[in-house]
């Protein structure tokens, strides 16, 4: 309390403290209160102006007026004393004393003008005991005497204040957050304060103002024992034990700060204000180290974060929580203070406690840049990677390396190494977690090999499992994407895992290799699968043709595939990642690689399945079905052999190079059942559109499948004479209707279901067909029927007549015709 005492006392006018002689009226009958009046003695100097005087009086008598009301003492040894501060409404503060005892108590007071320094700078509080007043006329002078002199430390010094902080250290942090709530919120209550004596109050005061700024503890209006607290206006009022009881339940009147419960503990003697006022908690915590005067100097006044810092700076160690609140302030600060390296140093000399302090230090990390010095940001991302390590941060970026300083550095490696030896060795760690310790552990220099082995089996389990959730693999498994771009042995063990997995599923490597920086460049392995798999998109993009990219991809393969065959099935995965290819593309991958390959491979299946299943609406190459049958006879059953006979079939039929094949077509049909629709619907239809397209010769294909009694292959003949594409082809060629006529009207002793389609293609296609002909048309039509008879002609002419009937027409024909085939 003693600082500053070269500090000039006076005020700007000259004028120093006013002494003031107070004299009481006695009431007369009838009168309840005593009147004061105030003068200044003639040795003082010029006097005061009246309203200051009437103001003052009007203070003091109700101070005497209490005290009469309520007379404590009969003398004066065993009275209580008050010190009390008052701020007039010119700005003088009017200090004032008495002695609670008799009947009269004469108060003792002196008027500072505004502007008017105390001796040594000190506030009101620092003269409590030093203006006890005497009987007398001379009370006035010694009072003046006093204030002109400032006192010694005594029971406000630095080290007797700290003892009583530390005695009263349950309801300190309570009373410093009052206090500050009194000056900064307007109405708020007051503060009255219980002890068992004035003078305990008056260290309650001093400690305020020791942490106060000194304009503030200036203004700070107070008395140290007041008879009754709750009509005393001073912003903070002290009082007895006896005096207290008859205040107003909490809530409703001044706060009350009781010292004297018996029921008072370390932790139920005042209000939890842990977070609530982080100035007061701040305040409380410098007194009890001894530095009150950094919350005095810290600037802006009154404010927490300002004097956390320079709690920080000065060298204390704050809570957990307030080192929290702190670098969240810090974070959010641009640019840096001053005093970030000061800070940082205390902030971050140990790791963070909590989660919430290390998420508010990582953080101010991120926000740290260029500017400031390596020897403010290396506590800090220590701090960070202490709190990696110890599990309260996720998702946090490992700070590098260079971060550091090699004195940080070799204090982490031996605070954390063990600790991320037996983490990473651990088989409950999880990946991702692993991951992350091994990061810290690379920028620390800790050698955890003997766990790599382990850590990469549970990483490439984790990296290719396909969760049960929506959750992406990699952000499950990877602290980030890039996060093992910086750990090479991690990678030289992983990548034989991942290699297998590409060759089983080439698609979800490549998806995984693009969202995730997995260095292949540098490996010493042969991963050929994965750098397939990494090539696969580029090769893709700049390559239109499939085949082409796909050869592409095995040229630029190590080794190549005639060394590793299952090479052609990755690349076949890779470039045809969602369909098949076609059957031209496949027939052209089996003759890149050849037989040998793609049975070791295991594409020859991809081969067979696309021969077996390629939509009807796509493309088709006959060619593909010999081929597979050639070169792989010995890998196929007796239903998959079939079924490419039928195909083999097909594709001989419409090149013209086989007759007489109907019956062997339904054959084959029955032996591939379960015959799949696709190859049913290609084959059928390749077979109608050969008799279609040489219709009435030779007879022995129709005969066959008139008489097979095939209602599928029927079926599809029907089907494909009904096409709009036939339609047209009938209407323009006089020769397709004449072999159409024939052979739709012979055969009238075959199966049901013949008849049935043959007499609907004659009523439904030919007919509508031969009505619209031009005349010349269908006299070329008569024509070439009269060339094999004139009874065909005379039965055309007959059945296309408007109104014949075509029933007739039929019969008249059939009879005509030798249903027996011809000889080829």
């Amino acid at each position: 309390m003693n600082g500053g005492r070269g500090a000039r006392t006076g005020s700007r006018d000259g004028r120093g403290p006013v002494p003031l002689r107070v004299d009481v009226e006695e009431p007369g009958p009838g009168v309840p209160l005593r009147r004061v009046r105030l003068t200044v003695p003639p040795a003082a100097g010029p006097g005061l102006a009246p309203s200051v005087l009437e103001e003052a009086g009007t203070l003091l008598g109700h101070l005497v007026a209490q005290a009469a009301e309520t007379r404590r003492a009969e003398t004066e040894s065993a009275a209580p004393f008050s010190y009390s501060v008052d701020q007039l409404a010119d700005g003088g503060l009017l200090l004032s004393s008495a002695v609670h005892a008799g009947p009269v108590p004469r108060p003792v007071a002196v008027y500072l003008p505004p502007g008017t320094g105390l001796p040594g700078g000190l506030p009101p509080v620092a003269f409590w005991d030093a203006v006890r007043p005497v009987r007398g006329t001379a009370a006035e002078e010694g009072l003046r005497g006093a204030l002109l002199t400032a006192p010694p430390d005594g029971a406000l010094g630095i080290e007797a204040m700290a003892d009583f902080a530390a005695s009263r250290r349950p309801w300190l942090t309570a009373f410093l957050a009052h206090v500050r709530r009194v000056l900064v919120e307007p109405g708020a209550p007051r503060l009255v304060v219980v002890e068992r004596d004035p003078g305990l109050v008056a260290r309650w005061i001093a400690l305020a103002c020791a942490v106060l700024p000194p304009e503030e503890a200036r203004g700070l209006t107070f008395t140290t024992y007041s008879p009754c607290p709750g009509q005393a206006h001073q912003r903070i009022v002290g009082t007895g034990p006896r005096e207290a009881a008859g205040l107003p339940p909490a809530g409703t009147g001044p706060y009350v700060l009781d010292c004297m419960s018996p029921a008072a503990t370390p932790d139920t003697a005042a209000p939890d204000v842990t977070g609530a006022d982080a100035w007061a908690e701040v305040a409380a915590l410098l007194w009890r180290a001894g530095r009150p005067g950094v919350a005095a100097a810290a600037r802006p006044a009154l404010d927490a974060d300002a004097l956390r810092l320079a709690a920080l700076a000065s060298g204390l160690r704050l809570p957990a929580h307030l080192r929290a609140a702190t670098a969240r302030h810090l974070a959010d600060e641009c640019p840096p203070a001053p005093e970030t390296g000061a800070v940082a140093a205390v902030l971050c000399a140990e790791p963070p406690e909590t989660r919430a302090e290390a998420v508010a230090v990582a953080r101010w990390y991120t926000r740290l840049d260029a500017r400031v010095p390596l020897s403010a940001t290396a506590p800090v991302a220590a701090s960070v990677l202490a709190a990696l390590v110890r599990g309260l941060l996720t998702g946090t970026p490992v700070p590098p390396g260079s971060a550091l300083t090699e004195e940080h550095r070799e204090r982490l490696h031996a605070l954390l190494g063990p600790e991320l030896r037996a983490a990473t060795a651990d088989p409950a760690t999880a990946p991702r977690r692993c991951v992350e310790l091994l990061q810290v552990a690379a920028v620390l220099g800790v050698d955890c090999g003997p766990a790599l082995d382990g850590a990469a089996d549970r990483l490439a389990a984790a990296l290719t499992t396909a969760p049960g959730t929506d959750e992406d693999p990699v952000a499950a498994a990877l602290p980030s994407p890039d996060a093992l771009a910086e750990l090479p042995e991690l990678c030289a063990a992983l990548l034989p895992s991942l290699d297998t997995f590409a060759c089983a599923d080439p698609a979800a490597a490549s998806s995984l290799l693009h969202r995730t920086h997995l260095p292949l460049t540098d490996s010493a392995r042969p991963v050929p699968h994965l750098r397939m798999c990494a090539q696969a998109v580029a090769v893709r993009e700049s390559t239109p043709d499939p085949v082409t990219a796909w050869e592409t991809l095995l040229r630029g393969s190590r080794p190549s595939w005639s060394a590793q065959p299952l090479l052609l099935r990755t690349a076949l995965r890779l470039i045809w990642p969602q369909q098949p290819p076609t059957a031209a593309e496949m027939l052209r991958v089996l003759h890149t690689a050849g037989s040998d390959g793609h049975r070791a491979a295991g594409t020859w299946q991809v081969a067979l399945r696309v021969a077996l299943h390629t939509p009807t609406t796509e493309p088709y190459d006959f060619a593909l079905a010999p081929l597979l049958l050639r070169s792989f006879p010995d890998r196929l059953d007796t239903r998959e052999r079939s079924a490419l006979l039928l195909l083999e079939l097909a594709h001989d039929v419409r090149a013209g190079k086989v007759t007489d094949w109907a019956a062997h077509a339904v054959r084959l049909r029955r032996a591939a059942e379960p015959l799949e629709p696709e190859v049913r619907s290609r084959a059928h239809r390749a077979l109608a559109e050969a008799l279609l397209r040489s219709p009435g010769t030779p007879e022995g294909e129709l005969y066959g499948l008139a008489h097979s009694g095939d209602a599928d292959l029927v079926a599809a003949y029907g089907e494909t004479a009904r096409t709009e594409e036939f339609r047209g082809l009938l209407r323009a060629d006089p020769a397709l209707i004449a072999g159409c006529f024939v052979d739709w009207t012979a055969h009238a002793a075959a199966d049901p279901v013949w008849r049935e389609v043959s007499t609907g293609l004659l009523d439904e296609v030919l007919r509508p067909a031969v009505r619209g002909l031009p005349a010349p048309v269908r006299r070329a039509a008569e024509d070439h029927l009269g060339h094999s008879g004139p009874h065909r002609a005379d039965a055309f002419r007959a059945w296309s007549r408007p109104g014949a009937l075509g029933r007739l027409g039929r019969r008249l024909s059939g009879a005509a015709r030798n249903t027996r085939p011809r000889e080829w």
